[in-house]
């Protein structure tokens, strides 16, 4: 706090220095004063989508929900291209249960980073507690071809299929793809596990056993 109240002497105008000042009261719960302080940091510097959701969980915080919502919604329209603004929304909108506007948000998220993974693995997870799951399904399929080399993209439809109870569709997805990723030792792992619940006792061992001899 003397840190950043000295810094704000100097230079009133130092949005960085009034975040600090918010974080710390926050970390007080003094919520009046950290929402006092984070909205000067917004005012002084409007394009910072972090010190938003610092602002919002605040606002959550203090039981003040609805002026989160309104918080992250300036933030998506300060920087309508930020992957963060979006998915910050995103989870705000999925932590509440609004299922469609959570949608909405992480779509939203996903075009503004096509390559990124965690809003198609909300955007799946929104799906599957809506009871949509051939919808997370095809999320989960996309996911693969846009994050090919990201373990949470390439493995999300075999994560899809043992979280839906379908352990044969998983244990052949990541049969596959224990063929192209050979050195993944946590799709081995996974497979092993799967292969124990379906009571493949011999792959499930000889699978074990490649895995420890690798490490």
């Amino acid at each position: 706090q003397q840190a950043a109240e000295k810094v704000i002497a100097a230079n009133p105008r130092n949005s960085t220095a009034h975040a600090v000042l918010a974080e710390k009261y926050a970390a007080l719960q003094a919520w009046p004063l950290a929402i006092q302080e984070f909205q000067t940091a917004i005012d002084l510097d409007p394009t910072q989508v972090e010190i938003y959701a610092s602002l919002a969980a605040v606002y959550v915080s203090a039981g003040r929900t609805a002026e989160a919502e309104t918080t992250l919604r300036k933030a998506v329209e300060a920087q309508p291209q930020s992957l963060d603004a979006w998915l910050n929304q995103g989870k705000f909108y999925l932590s509440r249960h609004r299922l469609p506007e959570a949608q909405s948000a992480l779509r939203a998220a996903s075009q503004a980073a096509p390559h990124a993974t965690m809003p198609r693995i909300l955007l799946a997870k929104t799906y599957m507690e809506g009871g949509r799951l051939q919808d997370a399904e095809q999320v989960a399929i996309e996911l693969r071809k846009v994050a090919p080399a990201d373990p949470d993209g390439y493995g999300a439809l075999a994560t899809f299929y043992e979280a839906t109870g379908q352990k044969e569709k998983a244990a052949a997805e990541l049969q596959k793809l224990i063929v192209e990723k050979p050195k993944d030792r946590a799709l081995k792992t996974q497979l092993t596990d799967i292969w124990i619940d379906l009571n493949c006792i011999e792959d499930a061992t000889r699978l074990n056993q490649e895995v420890l001899s690798a490490n």
